[in-house]
């Protein structure tokens, strides 16, 4: 299986734009595309709990939002995983690169 092209998505003008960009070279690569959402608590001042469904909701809408807006832009690419998980963002994105690879 081909390492998917990952992209990081947070909901902001510039996360979807780097989606898109991604789906584009995820085609270009004839590569999946896997989208991530990063949750880091420590940011959020929830040192030892998880992030609730309500926290949760602006993460999967993150996502939704990035799903749409990559096949509407590339109808051609393969959307792989849309994961959330806990991180720092560039711990969670490196851990991503070294599991999918």
């Amino acid at each position: 299986m081909l390492a998917p092209v990952i992209a990081g998505v947070d909901g902001s003008a510039e996360g979807l734009a780097a989606a898109e960009w991604a789906a584009r070279e995820a085609v270009r690569r004839n590569r999946p595309l896997h989208l991530l959402h990063v949750w880091d608590r420590h940011s959020h001042g929830h040192h030892s709990t998880p992030a609730s469904t309500a926290q949760r909701y602006p993460a999967r809408r993150a996502l939704r939002d990035a799903e749409d807006r990559v096949r509407r832009a590339c109808p051609g690419v393969r959307l792989g995983a849309a994961e959330q998980v806990d991180g720092p963002a560039t711990a969670a994105l490196a851990d991503s690169r070294r599991c999918s690879g």
